[in-house]
């Protein structure tokens, strides 16, 4: 290919908003779901698939749970950094692997981090390879010659200065070439490929997608570079700064386990969530006690009459009544029982015994448990 090159300088784009990235989450979450539901239906074809399926959902459930936490986390998250191969692989697998086009991801040199949250690090390859799958579906056809796409992604680190900076000052940075062989663009495509609100989707789309990813490359200190060319294809080059590798996590504490004047006894577990009622009573069952379930405020005070249970595991917005109403009501019916909630809000932090957010491991939401009843 003879690539039409442009960087992303002058594009009209900026850092994205709230309100941007508040719509792209959404977004993306909607991709994810979506890439959930189509793995329970291989799964349902395939049954032999199970493991692989499974992997890939644990995943996205992963992601998912980020992005909706990143929505009201007011922690800093600047100082974070990304294994580049390793979300893209992720990335990969989730939007491209998935929808039956060819994928290679190449290493130069070590592995490499870069100096961006490995969120917001994924969320800029899912637009590039939303993009990519408009592009090969655009050439190819979207249902039986979407085999013959391929996108490759390359990962060097390099010593470079950047664009519009001082060219005799480089700094170490890595470089992710995103090559795809879908339909290309014009060059009048390309020169408001990053104006916010363009689109080429006619309608379907919202024109936020590179507009996006170039916010949040500039905002972590680096660029975009795009080469194309109708009918052959299209190159995004992501320059991050490199970052150095995170340091090792301490060694995971020894497992801990129920004091045992509490095993056999009742824990009383408030859910409106069928699945997450069902999912948490079997946690609770397995660690050697006995799960009452209601699944609102009401049941669960008509269930905690004349019982004295070891622990009251509430999640904090059932219905009918509120949870800070609900933690006062227990507290006076069933004096000594701590109380924990499933849930990050504020109140349920200063007032609980304990508390743990949704989504959340088996390991630490029994971890949780084990510190509420160390407190009876």
């Amino acid at each position: 290919m003879q690539p039409m090159a442009r960087t992303d300088e002058g594009a009209g784009a900026c850092e994205p908003s709230q309100t941007v990235r508040s719509s792209e989450i959404a977004h993306d979450l909607r991709n994810l779901l979506a890439s959930a539901r189509s793995n329970l239906h291989a799964l349902e074809r395939r049954p032999a698939e199970l493991n692989l399926r499974l992997g890939r959902l644990q995943r996205l459930l992963r992601r998912a749970g980020e992005m909706v936490e990143s929505l009201f986390s007011s922690d800093d998250q600047t100082s974070e950094s990304a294994n580049v191969v390793q979300v893209a692989e992720e990335a990969l697998d989730h939007h491209l692997s998935e929808a039956g086009v060819r994928t290679e991801l190449e290493l130069q040199g070590n592995v490499c981090y870069a100096a961006i949250p490995p969120l917001d690090f994924y969320r800029v390859l899912s637009n590039l390879c939303a993009n990519s799958l408009r592009a090969i579906r655009s050439k190819f056809g979207s249902d039986n010659d979407a085999d013959l796409g391929r996108v490759s992604v390359r990962v060097e680190p390099q010593v470079r200065s950047a664009p519009d900076g001082d060219s005799s000052q480089a700094d170490p940075c890595v470089s992710i070439r995103f090559l795809d062989n879908g339909c290309g663009m014009s060059r009048q495509t390309m020169d408001k490929v990053f104006r916010r609100g363009y689109t080429t989707q006619e309608g379907k789309g919202h024109g936020q997608g590179m507009s996006f990813v170039q916010g949040v490359v500039r905002e972590h200190g680096g660029w975009v570079e795009v080469e194309s060319r109708q009918g052959e294809g299209t190159v995004f080059t992501i320059w991050l700064p490199q970052a150095d590798p995170p340091a090792a996590p301490a060694a995971a504490p020894a497992a801990q386990s129920a004091p045992v004047s509490a095993i056999g006894q009742e824990i009383l577990i408030v859910e409106d969530e069928e699945d997450i009622r069902d999912f948490v009573s079997s946690l609770v069952l397995q660690s050697g006690f006995l799960p009452i379930a209601a699944p609102d405020g009401e049941k669960a005070l008509e269930l905690i009459e004349g019982r004295s249970p070891a622990l009251v595991i509430m999640d904090w917005k059932t219905p009918g009544i509120s949870g800070k109403r609900l933690h006062e009501e227990f507290q006076r019916r069933s004096q000594g029982t701590p109380i924990m909630a499933m849930t990050g809000d504020d109140d349920a932090k200063r007032i609980c015994d304990g508390f743990i957010k949704k989504p959340f491991e088996p390991e630490d939401f029994l971890s949780t448990v084990v510190r509420c009843l160390e407190q009876r």
